[in-house]
This record gives C-alpha cells, structure tokens and sequence, in this order.
C-alpha cells in the first residue's frame, strides 16, 4: 500500500527485519536517561515545600453562583501575579525581617532568583491554589515558604484586591512544627527515561530508514524491482535444504563449496521450492528462439556463490518433466564447473573435448542422470588452460547450432560475468541471458555494474533470478505440500 508517494510496505518490512536494533535503540535511550538522572539528582538535590491558599471573596452584593465564579476568577489572577509580577516578591521578600529569615538570608536582589523557585498551580474545581517552592539550597526553601504564608496574604488582601473584598487564608502549610525542614523533590527518573524512549524510537527509526535507502544489499525481490524496474523478475527461489550454520554459508562464499544432497530437485522437495521452479519455467516458456528452433537461455552472475549452478540444474529437472521435450544442461563453466558434484557424475570427457578436436561426436560425452529420462547433460570434462579461447571458438558457435537442432531447451551454465569475459563471448548464440542475484548476498552496485557491461556487449538480458530467499508461511506450503501426497496416494 502506497499514498502519497509513501510506501507503507516499505515501512513494514523495515520495522520486522531491523525491530530488535530499534528495540535495542529505545531501550538503552531509557536506560541511560534514567541513569543519568539519578546521577544528577543525588550529586544536585532539588528541595521543595508547598503551602495551600483559599482564595475568599466577601462581595455581599453577589449571588452564590457568581460569588463561586468571582472566586475562581480571583484565584487565576493571584496565580498569574505570583509567577510574573516582581512587585509581589519583593514585597514578600523585604517583609521578611533579618531575624526571620535564618541562614538563608534572604535578599531583594534575588528577586528574579526566586521567582523561578515558584511554581502555582489551581485545584480543579474549588478555589485553592498550590505555591510550590524549589530550589537546591533548603534553608532558602524554608525561608522563602515562611515570608510567602506569613506576607502574601497580607499583600493580596491590602494591595490587590483591598476594595474587592477577597482575600487569601493559609489553608495547610508547608511545615508543621519550627524544625520541619523541606523535603527532596520528586525524581524525574521515569519522565525523562519515557522522553528519551521516545526520541530513541524516533531517531533510530530514522537511521534505520536511512540506511536502509543507502544500503546495496538485496534483501527481497521488491528491492531489485526498485533498483532496476526495466529488467522483470521471473522467479523467486526459496532457501532450499536444511537450514545451513554460519560456518557452511562462510566456507560456501570463500571456498565456493557446497553441500547440494538436499538442494536438487526431488520428491522429497519442500512444495514452496518446486512451485517456485513450476512458476519460473513458465515464466520462460514464453520467450521465443531467435533461430527458430531449440531456445538457448544462459545463467550468469555478478559473482560466485550466488546459486547458478543449482538454480540451472534443477531449472533443467523442471523442463525435463516436460512432456515430449528434451533437454540439454550444457556446462560450459570451465573454471569452477559444479554440475559433477550436483547430479553426482564424474566426466573424463566433455565440451572442452569437442572444442578442442578430441572428440568428434558430442554424444559419446552425455551423461545421463538417473531417473531424469528427458535430461541430458553435456560435462565441461578436463579443464582447460584457455577457457575463453575455446567458447569463442567457431566451433562451440557450430555445436550450439547442432545442439539447436536436436533439444527443445538447452540450458547452458557459465561462469559469473563480474569475475570473468567468458560469458560475453556467447552473446550471439544465446537467445537470454538469465541473471541469479542471491537475497541478503548480492549488492545493487555490483549488479548495476555488470548490466552495463552486459549491455556494452549486446548480451539479451531476460530477466533476474532471486536465489535462496528466506521461506515464510511454511505452515501454509506444508498444507498443500500434504495435499497433494494425499492426492496422489
């Protein structure tokens, strides 16, 4: 869902992917807001006392509703007078005999200083106001406290509203006995670690909004779709197998090994993967042969370790149980050829044979894999020193023209155009070329970088395969995945 340019979408997939740094993010804002207030507050205490006013009015001339009224009027001024008017505390503040004033010493030329200690606030409904005092020094508290009981009523009463008949009587006082002393005020811990909260949510959603904008990472098939809107994905593969550890995705990527047991196509293939398959043969059954006869797609990559090999092979088992056709998985990957470990064959004899006049019929190097009746599969066999040379040779142009000829799909695996040329030397004779792109693997520059050399080169792009993305709703596939064992049973 998008409006107004805003992807919702978008939004949602970058609070589940990165909540927990989110999460972490708010948390510790919290934590160390409260911790640090703590801190402060016991290296700097804050000391406080409030005294309660009625405000009274005794304007005989009234109704007792608008006397009621009258009153609360009163009591909004007096809070206002209180908190800007300096004539008032200086008042308060000069009143107050030396004597009574204690340590504090109170002084008129703080005036400005203890107005900021002041804080009024009305009870809701009646007509009783709260004079809070707050300050570090608590003999200053005290003092302030007592002038304030002992003189602003008498200033109210003979200098604010001496013809209006209201006055202010001390209703509760801050101290109940002359050793009383103020109290620590509340602690501000949870205020200003809920604050912090807040601003943590929203500061690291927004580096995560941000970096998430900047990253080059492909995580879902949305982002290629973002990146590269003219160029169609024509499939999502799921992670196949069991779920891999660190360590095996590590060596994977490094060493370019691979546990493919569990990974090729069978009858024991989660159901996501398979229809995941099912969904990109269709999505390719509809290109058409630029020769008019078999259709010839070749798989790339920007680099290694971003599925090929697999996604070609068992792209090749999903055509072959096609019926009526046959097809060709044509390993034309001479430097890191992984069809041998995939199917489980080992060929002392291949295309490199052919190429190079050793063998003079291709068809004495096809494998045959077990229980594939309709795949074939033409090996690299012994690995050549000039593996460039010989797939741009005259005559793997000519083979690829029998091949044509004799199979309706032929599927041909090439090294990943990002490290090496070798896949650009066949640009005539392949009809698409298919690009796999691994989620949480491959980057955005990397890809964009080998379009354009792929473009430079007249390659025909067909479109992107994303590779070994993160299952979801596996209850969901488990259910038809049952369905139709039941079925077939």
């Amino acid at each position: 869902m998008q409006e107004n340019g805003f992807d919702f979408k978008q939004l949602g997939d970058i609070i589940k992917r990165f909540w927990y740094v989110i999460l972490i993010a708010t948390l510790l804002c919290a934590v160390a807001a409260g911790v640090v207030t703590v801190v402060y507050e016991r290296a700097n205490p804050v000391y406080s006392a409030t005294t309660r006013f009625l405000v009274v009015s005794d304007d005989s001339n009234t109704s007792a509703y608008q006397g009621t009224l009258l009153t609360q009027e009163r009591a909004n001024d007096i809070a206002d007078i209180l908190t800007s008017n300096k004539t008032v505390m200086y008042y308060v503040v000069s009143s107050a005999a030396p004597e009574e004033s204690g340590d504090a010493g109170l002084k008129v030329e703080n005036l400005s200083k203890y107005l900021k200690m002041l804080s009024v606030s009305e009870d809701t409904g009646n007509s009783i106001i709260r004079v809070s005092v707050k300050g570090s020094d608590p003999a200053v508290v005290k003092e302030l406290t007592l002038a304030l009981e002992m003189y602003l009523p008498q200033y109210i009463s003979e200098e604010v509203f001496r013809k209006e008949h209201t006055r202010l009587e001390v209703v509760d006082k801050a101290f109940l006995t002359p050793d009383a002393a103020p109290q620590k005020a509340g602690s501000n811990m949870v205020r200003n670690a809920f604050i912090f909260a807040v601003l943590g949510l929203v500061i690291s959603f927004i580096v995560v909004w941000v970096c998430n904008l900047c990253r080059e990472t492909v995580y879902r098939a949305d982002d290629l779709k973002r990146a590269f809107s003219d160029i169609p994905l024509l499939g999502s593969i799921p992670t196949t197998g069991e779920k891999e550890s660190k360590n095996a995705r590590k060596a994977e990527i490094t060493n370019g090994t691979r546990d493919y047991d569990t990974k090729v196509l069978s009858d024991k293939t989660a159901f996501s993967v398979v229809e995941a398959y099912r969904g990109l043969r269709t999505n390719l059954s509809y290109f058409l042969p630029k020769h008019g006869t078999g259709v010839v797609y070749g798989i790339t990559s920007e680099q290694k370790a971003e599925g090929k090999s697999l996604t070609i092979s068992n792209l090749a088992i999903c055509f072959a149980q096609l019926k009526n056709k046959k097809i060709l998985l044509l390993e034309a990957d001479m430097r890191m050829p992984s069809g041998g470990k995939i199917f489980g064959y080992k060929a002392e004899r291949g295309l490199t044979d052919v190429l190079a006049g050793l063998e003079s019929d291709y068809h004495n190097c096809l494998v045959r894999p077990d229980g594939i009746p309709n795949l074939q599969i033409l090996p690299v066999g012994q690995l050549p020193p000039n593996p460039t040379e010989l797939l741009a040779s005259e005559q793997m142009s000519k083979l690829i023209d029998l091949l044509r000829e004799e199979y309706d799909y032929i599927l041909v695996d090439l090294p990943p155009i990002g490290l090496v040329s070798d896949a650009g030397v066949l640009a005539n004779s392949i009809d698409r070329y298919l690009v796999t792109v691994r989620a949480n693997y491959s980057s955005i520059s990397g890809i964009r970088r080998i379009l354009g050399e792929m473009d430079r080169i007249s390659m025909d792009v067909g479109g992107f395969i994303l590779t070994d993305v993160p299952v979801k709703h596996k209850t969901y596939y488990q259910y038809y995945s049952n369905s139709n064992s039941k079925s077939k049973a």
